[in-house]
């Protein structure tokens, strides 16, 4: 058996041409353990389609979604919800908080609130969640509604539904 010239050099080269080739060994292991999560990545919109060379295999190319909140005084007659970046694609809750409830902020269907959510019009319902969702490409929204609009005229609408003190949800 042939005696490596490296020994002839020292353990401190041996050990680090060793080192080396651990390290290659492992680099191409991860790598070959990653490739499918690259690939799966690379399938994201995230970023709008526009990529720079490595940026459609990063985890970003996902995107990001959260749940915003808006609400604003229901005699204002305008509500409006903007996007800092992505677009607007869906509204889950509509509805009014009565002007004696303790969490103005709440954006959710609730005990203290179902009589005057029950008290919308459904035709407006109807019309600022199709506005949206036909919209794809929505980072910001405007809606403005008279009274008559807002409310079903079928309905009774109580008197701490509307005023300043009362808040729209969406």
């Amino acid at each position: 058996m042939k005696e490596d010239p490296y020994n002839a050099l020292g353990f401190g080269m041996v050990a680090y041409r060793d080192l080396m080739l651990t390290m290659l060994c492992l680099w191409l292991a991860c790598s070959f353990l990653m490739a499918p999560a690259l690939t799966y990545y690379s399938n994201g919109s995230g970023y709008g389609g526009s990529f720079g060379s490595y940026d459609k295999y990063s985890l970003g190319n996902f995107g990001y979604s959260t749940t915003q909140c808006e609400t604003v005084p229901v005699d204002l007659n305008k509500i409006t919800m903007e996007c800092t970046y992505g677009v607007i694609s869906d509204v889950y809750y509509i509805g009014i908080n009565p002007s004696n409830m303790s969490d103005k902020d709440t954006c959710a269907p609730s005990d203290y609130n179902s009589d005057c959510t029950k008290a919308l019009n459904t035709t407006f319902l109807e019309e600022i969640k199709s506005n949206i969702t036909s919209s794809s490409q929505t980072a910001s929204y405007n809606y403005t509604y008279t009274s008559e609009e807002l409310w079903n005229s079928t309905v009774t609408t109580p008197s701490i539904c509307s005023g300043f003190k009362a808040t729209l949800y969406m």
